[in-house]
């Protein structure tokens, strides 16, 4: 079947077996619940869905973005069905978007011989792997980033104008993504634009996403009276001090260089610094590809405490993979080529197993080592229902304090009570677990030396731990 599309249609071998790859990934991920952020996603898709599209701002869950990704889920529910499967399913389109538009651009770069190490490392790559897993949106972002790229290639002034249109309204922050891309057109199209009527002609593809975002801005302040930034999430946007800003440096360095891509970051610069032939123009391209876009995000979230996490950094992972081979491709020695890709795949999937000390959290939501919580976390909701304990008893931080109806997509309402809301000791119960990173040291202290421990369950590497308050 494979020789039959690639001589009828003319489909490269590796996108077509690395695309039904991530079809059946999906399929068959299709019972895991909509978790961490996808909940919230989800949360905004049943109040979109069970008010039949009346509304799409709604005060207990806005926090200034538009519910883009939320209203999509929302409409694929009303075409086939309100389901789990019909969710994973609705990432699907742009994983294999994304796939393509990474052929497509790898076609520029390297070797067709290359492209299955590509994909390949592209595969196993943590947080890719783990976010077309749980179906994060996240995955839209690379999709778009590549479409985007590749349009500035090809210098396809519509295409970039498509491409960077939806980024700031999945999330605000992917704005810095639309920053990015216009830096990487600049410097790639330069030489075009030596005249002010080119130069704006270039810049009037990236007119319409600031214009669709202003008017989101204009609309969201009429129905509510705030711009972007919600009284909830205002602790996160106070300007930082020198000192917290080096430290942001630091964490967005290690999340960018974490679960196991730090070797595949330090190949790519040893290589383009000491290797002569990295400096050929596709070398430097590549290069600055990464530079630009780490730059922008720096820039608008290094002033603030805005959580960062490893998803964030999405199109730099499947970027630095390409980067990476085609700089291992320029060695000249075969058995150096295939100890750096050998050591990098090592890297990657053991990255998948790093653990470390809960005060340090585990970006759960972007290594596969949290396969495990969907298995517990299910025994632990029968715990509850067998012991006929009500969930409003029970205090949870996130993700566990979102409502089985919004993660599940079922008809059962079962949410535990937010420690966020309701103070520790004036609670019967309380859920911990690993996979809940807010949990402080001296809390996690706290209840292992003075509370009741009435359930564990453990599946190495996660936990949940279920407590009662000695005093009720």
């Amino acid at each position: 079947m494979i020789n039959y599309l690639k001589r009828k249609l003319k489909i490269p071998v590796a996108l077509l077996v690395f695309s039904f790859i991530y079809i059946l990934i999906i399929i068959l991920s299709c019972d895991i619940p909509m978790f961490w952020d996808m909940s919230y996603i989800t949360r905004i898709s049943n109040l979109i869905y069970d008010n039949h599209f009346t509304a799409f701002i709604f005060p207990e869950t806005d926090n200034g973005a538009t519910p883009l990704y939320s209203i999509y889920i929302a409409v694929a529910w009303a075409l086939f069905g309100k389901s789990l499967f019909v969710s994973h399913l609705a990432i699907l389109p742009f994983v294999i978007g994304m796939v393509y538009q990474l052929n497509k651009l790898a076609k520029r770069f390297i070797d067709k011989k290359y492209f299955f190490i590509l994909f390949f490392i592209l595969l196993i790559e943590p947080t890719i792997a783990t976010q077309t897993v749980i179906a994060g949106y996240d995955l839209v972002y690379c999709f778009l980033f590549l479409l985007g790229l590749n349009s500035i290639f090809e210098n396809k002034r519509f295409l970039i104008a498509l491409s960077v249109i939806f980024m700031p309204l999945l999330n605000l922050r992917g704005f810095s993504l639309v920053v990015t891309l216009f830096m990487i057109d600049w410097y790639i199209n330069y030489p075009k634009y030596k005249n002010i009527k080119k130069l704006a002609y270039s810049t009037i593809a990236y007119f319409p996403s600031i214009l669709f975002l202003i008017f989101w801005l204009i609309y969201h302040y009429k129905l509510t009276g705030w711009f972007a930034i919600s009284g909830s999430r205002e602790k996160y946007h106070h300007v930082n001090g020198f000192e917290r800003m080096l430290r942001n440096i630091i964490y967005i360095s290690w999340k960018i260089a974490d679960f196991g891509r730090i070797l595949l970051f330090l190949f790519i610069f040893l290589i383009f610094l000491f290797n002569k032939k990295t400096k050929d123009k596709k070398g430097v391209i590549l290069f600055f590809i990464i530079i630009f876009s780490v730059i922008p995000y720096i820039i608008f979230f290094l002033p603030f405490s805005y959580p960062v996490s490893h998803r964030h950094f999405m199109v730099i992972y499947v970027i630095g993979v390409l980067a990476f081979v085609y700089f291992v491709s320029t060695l000249k020695k075969k058995s150096i080529r295939f100890a750096l890709f050998t050591l990098t795949i090592i890297s990657l999937l053991s990255g998948n197993f790093l653990l470390y000390p809960e005060r340090f959290g585990n970006g759960w939501d972007s290594s596969l080592k949290v396969l495990p919580y969907f298995k517990i976390k299910n025994e632990f909701d029968k715990f509850i229902k067998k012991s006929d304990i009500s969930p409003s008893l029970i205090g949870a931080k996130f993700p566990m304090d979102f409502d089985n109806y919004d993660c599940y997509l079922n008809n059962n309402h079962s949410v535990f009570t937010s420690l966020d809301t309701m103070p520790v000791n004036k609670l019967t119960y309380i859920v911990q677990s690993n996979i809940s990173n807010t949990f402080t040291p001296d809390e996690i202290n706290t209840l292992n030396n003075n509370w009741i421990l009435v359930k564990e369950i453990r599946s190495w590497p996660v936990y949940i731990k279920f407590f009662k308050n000695p005093e009720k």
